[in-house]
């Protein structure tokens, strides 16, 4: 009876979490600088090109392959702004940089976000890591949203 109680949840909550969608415009968060721990609000996002949150852990394999191939295809990337947000302190965001994605450390169009009051996920929905946004920056509208996703090829396809 217990195993029969434990697949019934396990069902439930995997299908709950299978309904919770990527939000269709950029809904409004707070995060912070990973450089200087400033408020960073949705109201700083460009208003062209594109709008990109990769949802990351800096120990997760797919996600430093993902942000490698970020960092590969960087200048594929020359119409977006490129968000990282993590809920991990800066020491493992600087290692996670240093050792993956060193490419990236200056560029204008990449920044570092710590989401340190954890609104990422209940605003977002992400249900792996990698999450992977994508955004028109003028509608602020759903383009494509990755889970799990450690190809930046893919993730490429929809830039134009």
């Amino acid at each position: 009876m217990k195993k029969l109680i434990v697949i019934l949840l396990s069902v439930y909550f995997t299908s709950h979490a299978a309904a919770q969608k990527a939000p269709v415009t950029i809904p409004d968060f707070t995060f912070y600088l990973l450089q200087n721990n400033q408020p960073f609000k949705q109201d700083k996002l460009p208003s062209s090109g594109y709008i990109i949150f990769n949802y990351y852990d800096p120990g997760c394999g797919h996600c430093q392959k993902m942000a490698a191939g970020i960092a590969k295809n960087i200048d594929k990337f020359s119409k977006s702004q490129i968000y990282f947000v993590t809920i991990n302190d800066k020491p493992y965001v600087d290692g996670f940089i240093d050792m993956y994605i060193p490419a990236l450390k200056n560029r204008k169009n990449v920044v570092f976000l710590h989401d340190k009051d954890i609104e990422f996920i209940p605003k977002f929905n992400p249900t792996q890591y990698p999450s992977v946004y994508l955004y028109d920056a003028k509608t602020k509208k759903l383009i494509r949203h990755f889970d799990g996703e450690e190809d930046a090829r893919k993730l490429v396809t929809y830039l134009k």
